[in-house]
């Protein structure tokens, strides 16, 4: 009797696991709804495709841009560019000649190397694409370049104008030759000595401005032109798109005050100093994409007074500099003319200091004596003796000191800046502590 209710018992266990086991293997679609059992289809879904970051360029309008470039940088276009004709002309293969010969002579000797030194000294900036601020700049996107080859964004500022998008295919013959002409004068000086000289710049950029000149830069370092604008910064350093007509609007009116106080040159015409009701700030930004990338860049590009009465009179500089990149920002500063030695541009030294994690500088960036030792630190290269003569008056015995007594210079194989010599330039690397 014993062994019948047992085995009933067995058989019950058996069942019930039977039954849970079924219930386990059931359409795992089965939900409650108020009391009641339903069961719901798979719904397969579709990750989302990846967003094209070239998607919002008009790569037939970037085609024509960065022909215009090459163009001007004496380069061979595709047999396809509507600009090809141009290639036909004997002003463009003066050009051509010209850039080919030259280019590759310095490329060999100066920016392979300075290439090479960036990927070993600046390597931290280039992992971190770590944006660039190029105060006192003029148009050298070369070498801006050459050292900060990863950096998303570069904040160019200085006086000289910004000039006119090039059309080529609008102009004469006379005309586009006079383009490649006045291109070629505006850089003998930073090919032979990794510079502009200010009146070189006050003359020859007058008309033209900067932008003939990056366009130039960014073809020859292989650098597709996406899409280029007019901006200005607004008094809260918001950028603002302006169109061709604004832009010459505020310009003629500025030139014709330049004009009536009896300045002759355009760079006048950014300074706050003699306009001081006008508080724009005329830029223009450049959208580029390096070979073999498929991340686009930034460059701004803004023309103004950096003085203290120009960095009073339009606050949003400090301001925008200050929004680069709060923590992460190198600023790099080359043949500034020792102007931050000066009270009178204390504004735009503090500026820098504040809102800088590194500074990259010749001597006539900012004097040592501008960086507290408790709150830098240092990193020497090259050598250092005195300035050039012109710039005399500012010899820092305490830098001439720094470099014969400290045992972590390190070499320099290219010349840059004033001492533009192999073995006479100096560059200075500043590390804020706190970052």
């Amino acid at each position: 009797m014993k062994i019948k209710k047992n085995l009933s018992l067995i058989f019950a266990l058996l069942t019930i696991s039977f039954l849970t086991q079924a219930c386990n293997q059931t359409d795992t679609n089965v939900t409650e709804n108020n009391g009641e059992t339903t069961t719901e289809n798979p719904v397969e879904t579709t990750p989302p495709k990846p967003v094209d970051p070239l998607a919002k360029y008009d790569l037939e309008k970037s085609k024509k841009l960065t022909d215009t470039a090459k163009i001007l940088a004496g380069m061979t276009l595709d047999e396809n560019s509507s600009l090809g004709a141009i290639q036909k002309t004997s002003a463009w293969l003066s050009n051509h000649n010209f850039f080919e010969n030259k280019w590759a002579e310095l490329d060999t000797n100066q920016y392979s190397k300075v290439r090479a030194w960036s990927a070993q000294e600046l390597k931290t900036f280039h992992d971190q694409k770590t944006p660039v601020f190029y105060p006192f700049s003029g148009p050298d996107f070369l070498y801006l370049y050459n050292l900060f080859p990863q950096a998303e964004k570069y904040t160019m500022f200085a006086l000289d104008p910004v000039g006119i998008i090039p059309t080529l295919d609008q102009l004469s013959p006379e005309e586009i030759n006079q383009k490649l002409v006045n291109a070629r004068k505006s850089l003998g000086a930073i090919l032979d000595w990794s510079f502009f000289r200010t009146l070189d710049m006050d003359i020859d950029l007058a008309e033209q401005g900067v932008i003939p000149i990056i366009f130039l830069f960014m073809a020859r370092t292989n650098n597709q032109i996406l899409d280029v604008q007019y901006i200005s910064l607004d008094p809260e350093a918001n950028i603002k798109i302006i169109d061709e007509k604004t832009k010459k609007e505020i310009e003629q009116k500025r030139k014709q005050i330049c004009q009536e106080n009896g300045i002759k040159f355009d760079a006048c015409a950014n300074s706050n100093v003699i306009i001081p009701a006008d508080n724009v700030v005329l830029g223009v930004q450049i959208d580029f994409l390096p070979e073999e990338e498929k991340m686009p860049r930034t460059l701004y590009y803004f023309a103004g007074n950096l003085d203290n009465n120009g960095m009073e009179g339009r606050p949003q500089v400090s301001k925008f500099v200050a929004q680069i990149n709060p923590k992460e920002t190198v600023t790099y500063l080359k043949a500034a003319s020792y102007l931050m030695y000066m009270d009178s541009f204390s504004n735009i030294r503090d500026t820098i200091l504040d809102y800088s994690s590194n500074i990259l500088q010749d001597d006539s960036g900012m004097p040592l004596k501008a960086f507290d030792p408790a709150k830098w630190d240092f990193q020497l290269y090259g050598s250092y003796n005195a300035p050039i003569s012109i710039f005399s008056g500012n010899t820092q015995a305490d830098l001439r000191q720094k470099y014969q007594t400290d045992k972590n210079v390190k070499p320099l194989n290219f010349g840059i800046g004033y001492q533009f010599q192999v073995g006479t330039s100096n560059l200075m690397l500043t590390t804020k502590k706190d970052n």
